[in-house]
């Protein structure tokens, strides 16, 4: 693993902390296999993440199932963030994504969005989950402040989401410029 630019202290802890460079990877074949796994099993995380997101919606708790969709999503970001800080250009090498993989991810993953959104969208337009289930919850609140919290709450998290993709995509944009200019 070698970059044009000196390892920088997030890839000395991200490493640390994946254990990249830790003997318990092995030889370069185990550590192959090793890192296929964990691209798997991230995989498998965010399914199951998504699952977990649309069983809170069905039961009525759908506004916390943000959270876990938001949190099965770090891995995605973490890995266009660690890439970049290592001179890989995520977004552009996943262009080259066959077909086939291209088509059953985007596929799974929008009938998966589409069921957790109509779970969601169920509870919050009837007020009733589409299975109620008592989870010892007080009822809602009479004052409007848990909808004017969701509302703030929902609204900064939206708009740190908008601008931490602007600037990735920007910065891969003027990276890849950079290198068109580099290359004439």
């Amino acid at each position: 693993m070698s970059t044009s630019h000196p390892q920088s202290r997030f890839t000395e802890i991200a490493d640390s902390i994946s254990g990249v460079r830790d003997p318990s990877m092995g030889d370069e074949r185990e550590r192959d296999v090793i890192l296929r796994a964990y691209t798997f099993s991230s995989v498998v995380a965010t399914y199951a993440a998504f699952a977990v997101a649309i069983l809170l919606a069905v039961i009525g708790v759908g506004l916390w199932s943000v959270l876990v969709v938001l949190a099965a999503g770090l891995s995605g970001w973490g890995a266009i963030w660690y890439c970049a800080r290592n001179d890989v250009d995520l977004p552009a090498m996943t262009e080259r994504t066959t077909g086939r993989r291209r088509r059953v991810t985007y596929s799974s993953m929008a009938v998966l969005s589409v069921l957790w959104v109509a779970a969601l969208l169920f509870h919050v337009l009837t007020g009733a989950p589409l299975v109620p289930v008592d989870l010892g919850f007080p009822g809602p609140s009479d004052n409007g402040f848990a909808t004017v919290a969701g509302a703030l709450v929902g609204g900064a998290g939206g708009i740190a989401a908008v601008i931490v993709a602007f600037k990735l995509t920007s910065r891969s944009i003027r990276k890849r410029e950079q290198a068109a200019e580099d290359e004439d």
